[in-house]
């Protein structure tokens, strides 16, 4: 028990003392403005309130560190890297995604996440229990892995792991069908389009064509990366009536460098050059000359004899043959 030692009182009878010496006091009477026994007293009165107080903001202040130092040490029972795990399709199979780091022993671990089922755990590593196939999963480039940590006595934590898996190049492109057949009027334009014939790759990655012969002058590819078939020179039924192309189709550059996994595709395009009624009837024999697109036939004439003493039957004989009409698209 603590006794005021200018006083010779305890701390118990401090009021009652104080009320005490007030009240002998008389009225009117002249009261000392600090009697050195009252400033003791209520200094020391001040002093132990303060005490009080910085005990209670001591206590409250440990016991807030005390809850954050249970907190950290929850979130430090385990820990995986914050970085995105990239990994290719067509995987091997209990491939090691990530370990999982433990600051302590006896930690369960529990997967509550686990895309297309494809992940388990061993131990503490987090594995891929089969193969990933990047064009049939619904988001290839982010799956989220949970995993719940446990430990008795301790804060459940949950764990996410973001997996990317590569695409890789390991589909063939194709085309629709083996043959394609077309039908083109001899008067199409010139850089006319007749057809795009696109091939499919499940790989979704840039595909280069080609059309076979290089060297055929009639119809050409508007560029190596679009399979758009245009018309390169004047079509001519007389000239030409049927032209058979190759399509080929890759999934790397042209000139890729030796050694690189490509696939590649083919497809036949067969083109009928359509006969269109373009000019009049021409009168035979004549020379044939082209102005542009329009295509003259000229004819020298027809020569006959008739006597005037003589009656001849039948038709009047020319030279250099009968006279009669020719269309090349329909005869009379």
């Amino acid at each position: 028990e603590v006794t005021n030692i200018a006083t010779g009182v305890d701390s118990h009878s401090s009021s009652n003392t104080v009320s005490a010496l007030c009240e002998e006091v008389p009225a009117g009477a002249t009261v000392p403005s600090s009697p050195p026994y009252l400033f003791v007293f209520i200094t020391y009165w001040d002093m132990e309130r303060k005490y009080k107080l910085k005990s209670l903001n001591t206590a409250f202040s440990c016991m807030i560190v005390f809850l954050l130092y249970k907190s950290c040490l929850a979130e430090k029972i385990c820990s995986v890297p914050s970085d995105p795990v990239t990994i290719k399709e067509n995987n091997t199979i209990d491939a090691v995604v990530v370990h999982i780091n433990t600051t302590t022993k006896n930690v369960t671990l529990t997967l509550t996440e686990n895309p297309d089922n494809a992940f388990d755990l061993r131990g503490l590593d987090l594995i891929v229990k089969k193969r990933l196939d990047f064009e049939t999963l619904l988001n290839p480039e982010a799956l989220t892995v949970q995993i719940r940590c446990n430990k008795t006595g301790s804060k459940s934590i949950t764990l996410s792991v973001l997996v990317q898996v590569e695409n890789i190049n390991d589909n063939p492109p194709s085309f629709a069908q083996s043959k394609y057949i077309l039908d083109v009027n001899e008067l199409t334009p010139v850089n006319a389009s007749v057809a795009q014939i696109e091939a499919k790759d499940d790989d979704s990655g840039v595909l280069y064509y080609a059309l076979e012969p290089a060297l055929n002058p009639y119809f050409r590819l508007e560029n190596m990366y679009k399979p758009n078939i245009l018309v390169n020179k004047t079509l001519d039924f007389d000239v030409i009536q049927q032209v058979t192309l190759t399509l080929y189709v890759q999934d790397t550059p042209p000139f890729s460098p030796p050694g690189q996994i490509f696939f590649k595709a083919t497809t036949t395009i067969i083109i009928n050059i359509k006969d269109i009624d373009n000019r009049p009837p021409w009168f035979q024999p004549c020379t044939r000359i082209s102005i542009g697109s329009a295509k003259i036939c000229l004819s020298v004439g027809y020569k006959g004899r008739v006597n005037l003493t003589e009656r001849q039957e039948g038709p009047l004989q020319l030279h250099p043959g009968p006279i009669h009409k020719r269309r090349r698209q329909k005869q009379k």
